[in-house]
């Protein structure tokens, strides 16, 4: 295909397309990627994916190599423990550090509760983490899951199951759990991740509306990679509404400036991620998750 001749207009919206230099350079007054559907599919045929969609395109700032995604120890194809759950994954999007070189000292956050899927099944979650150099994923959890699901944490319709956690992909594999609480939708979940080099201990905080609900520490190795990311487990299916983060910062152990580079992901936009103390603390005001829907999944 000649460059120049546009791919078919119900997949891509865009305005003019041409050159001024026969061809040499091609300029696109804008661009709109349309929504996309997934069919059914078997267990068998089914792979990593989720369909989003992009509520307003025109305010779309995407993330540093939006099309890349993240390299995360746990969004892999292949792994046992991932194909046994049926994982798919909706957004993405999160920054190392060389963890030879540095660390996560701190990560606080503020998650303004989105709505669950109705009816609710079994089961969607999101999540923001720091991964660990002892392979320790710490991750504050929120699950909109069945009734029966729900009863961990005695929660109504309409609510999320919250509870920190650690998940030991290095070692067993198995999760350790913190306190289980309910969560509405509309609440603020203030998350706060603090490693202490003394201890070697990372201690999870999480708030809701101002008010402590838990705290939970555990041995870790020391944080290097901050992510959060919209996950669909087993038979789950539905949309994920969108979701914000805001207020985000990340204290780094060693000033690096070349962390505002390290973002990468897909299916969100943020804010500009700034450094006001020569790159030891990262600010990022709001990173907004957009809407994924998750088909269901043929027996």
């Amino acid at each position: 295909m000649p460059f120049g001749v546009p791919v078919a207009k119900e997949e891509v919206e865009y305005g003019n397309f041409g050159t001024s230099d026969n061809g040499k350079t091609w300029t696109i007054d804008w661009l709109h990627m349309n929504e996309a559907k997934f069919g059914q599919t078997s267990q068998r045929e089914l792979t990593t994916a989720a369909t989003s969609s992009i509520p307003n395109a025109s305010k779309f700032v995407p993330p540093k190599e939006s099309s890349k995604p993240s390299p995360h120890p746990l969004i892999r194809r292949g792994d046992p423990a991932v194909d046994a759950l049926h994982l798919r994954w909706g957004p993405h999007w999160g920054g190392r550090v060389d963890p030879a070189k540095n660390y996560i000292e701190s990560v606080d956050t503020t998650l303004v509760m989105p709505k669950t899927q109705s009816p609710q099944n079994a089961r969607l979650e999101i999540w923001p983490s720091v991964f660990t150099t002892g392979q320790d994923l710490i991750q504050v959890v929120s699950i909109s899951t069945d009734a029966n699901g729900r009863k961990a944490c005695n929660a109504k319709a309409g609510q999320w199951c919250s509870y920190a956690s650690v998940y030991h992909v290095g070692a067993t594999g198995q999760l350790t759990d913190g306190t289980s609480y309910a969560v509405d939708a509309g609440q603020i979940m203030n998350i706060k991740y603090e490693y202490d080099d003394h201890t070697g201990n990372t201690t999870q905080t999480v708030k809701l509306d101002g008010r402590l609900v838990d705290k939970f520490s555990t041995s870790s190795g020391k944080p290097y990679d901050y992510y959060l990311t919209v996950e669909c487990q087993v038979w789950a299916h539905g949309p994920m509404d969108a979701h914000s983060y805001r207020y985000t910062t990340i204290r780094l152990n060693k000033a690096d400036m070349s962390y505002r580079d390290a973002f990468q992901g897909t299916n969100m936009s943020h804010s500009d991620i700034e450094t006001h103390d020569g790159g030891k603390t990262w600010y990022i005001d709001w990173i907004h998750v957009n809407e994924s829907w998750f088909e269901k999944v043929l027996d």
